[in-house]
This record gives structure tokens, C-alpha cells and sequence, in this order.
């Protein structure tokens, strides 16, 4: 009998990192379950990776309802019975400096860049004790180096680095391996509203990150990748 495939939930998953994210690990074999708000986006990737031969399923939600998250860990646990991978990649930008920041801005970022993470993996860790599998939050260079503007992302992307940290060490008894990305400038729509004159050719690509998620979750059970920085070669972006 052949192996079963295993499965990743990625977040995000319509466009940027999380769409990268989720051809590379189709083209790896896995069963991929894309979770993001924007269906449409959603439908047409998962459609081009069943065309090309892989398996996708897809859920429009929102990371921030509870609800949301219920449903797709109910579907993954009904549809597979297992998850091998759950990549945190959902996650909104707002520039603004800490005396112009908007009230509903900093609530939406905290909700979505880290409470929503937060509830998912929670639920999702029992599927993920059983597999002995990994999850997978993408931060920023911004949790580490400060750039003016991005007081409250930076502070939600640090927490979510913490997190990472803490649930590292308390997973480790289950077998779960827990790892964090800290990508610097990557070329994604993010950029369309961040006021900067970064060259695009000059940043990483959504598949260059996408590529190290994989391997991350590839590891020998032997092994962990706790914490990965990925920034443009030569550069401070």
C-alpha cells in the first residue's frame, strides 16, 4: 500500500507568500489546504494544482473568527485525519508612526497577525500531536530591526515570534516542531501600500521564502529549524 500523502494548512494562502507557499508544496507531494478571505483567488489556485496533478482543497475564511477556524480544522480532520504542517502566514500591514496610528488599525493588526494564529494553532494541535508534525509562523525582519512607521506591525510580528518560542518548548514533549521565519524585503502585493523606494529585483522572491518553508517541514524527524532569517544577498532590506 502506498504511503499517504501527507497534509499542510497554509494560511494566506491567496496571494504572496502563502500562494508560493502552497504550488512549492504541492509540487512536493503534499496535500495542500488553502485558507485565506479571498475565495475567488483560492478557487483559481487550487483549481491549477488539482489541473496540474496535485490535490488542493480550499476554505475562504478569516483568520480572525473562531468559527472560521472550527470549520476548517473540522474539514482537514474529516476529509484527511490528519495534518502534517500548518504554516502561519496570514497577515496585514499598516504603516503608520506610533503618534498617526489609527485605534481600529492597531486592533486589526493584533487580530489578525496574532490572535488568529494564535486560536488556529491551538485548535489544530491535537491533529498535529498525532502526526508529530510542525508549524510554521512567518514573522518579519521587522520583529527583529526597527524601521520607522511600523511600530504596531513590528510589535504584533515580535509577539508572534514569541509565541513561536514558548510553544516550541511546550510542544517538545508531543514531538511537534515549531520554527519561525523572519523574511526581510520579499516581493509580494504588500509592497503596493508601504511607502518606500526599495528596488523590486533587488528583494527575495515569495518562491525563494516558499522554498525554505518546505524544507523546514521536510526535516528528518531527527531534526528542528528553530528560527530562519531570509533577507535580500548583500543588502540591509
Amino acid at each position: 500500500m502506498a504511503e499517504e500523502k501527507a497534509v499542510v494548512l497554509i494560511t494566506g494562502a491567496s496571494s504572496g507568500i502563502g500562494r508560493a507557499t502552497a504550488k512549492r508544496f504541492a509540487q512536493g507531494d503534499w496535500r495542500v489546504v488553502l485558507f485565506a478571505r479571498r475565495e475567488e483567488l483560492l478557487k483559481e489556485l487550487a483549481q491549477g494544482i488539482n489541473e496540474e496533478g496535485g490535490e488542493a482543497l480550499h476554505f475562504a475564511g478569516d483568520i480572525r473568527s473562531l468559527e472560521d477556524i472550527s470549520r476548517v480544522v473540522g474539514v482537514i480532520r474529516d476529509q484527511f485525519g490528519r495534518l502534517d504542517c500548518l504554516v502561519n502566514n496570514a497577515g496585514i500591514y499598516r504603516h503608520a508612526e506610533v503618534v498617526e496610528q489609527k485605534p481600529g488599525e492597531l486592533i486589526e493588526l493584533w487580530e489578525t497577525n496574532l490572535y488568529g494564529p494564535f486560536m488556529l494553532t491551538r485548535n489544530c494541535l491535537p491533529l498535529l500531536r498525532k502526526s508529530r508534525g510542525t508549524v510554521v509562523f512567518v514573522s518579519s525582519i521587522a520583529a527583529r530591526e526597527w524601521y520607522r512607521g511600523n511600530a504596531a506591525y513590528s510589535a504584533t510580528k515580535a509577539a508572534l515570534a514569541a509565541l513561536a518560542g514558548v510553544l516550541r518548548e511546550e510542544e517538545r514533549e508531543h514531538g511537534v516542531r515549531v520554527s519561525v521565519l523572519f523574511p526581510g524585503a520579499t516581493y509580494t502585493p504588500i509592497w503596493d501600500h508601504i511607502p518606500s523606494q526599495a528596488d523590486p529585483e533587488r528583494m527575495v522572491s515569495a518562491e525563494q521564502v516558499a522554498e525554505v518553508i518546505l524544507q523546514v517541514a521536510n526535516l528528518g524527524e531527527n531534526a528542528s529549524l528553530d528560527e530562519v532569517v531570509i533577507r535580500p544577498r548583500g543588502g540591509s532590506l
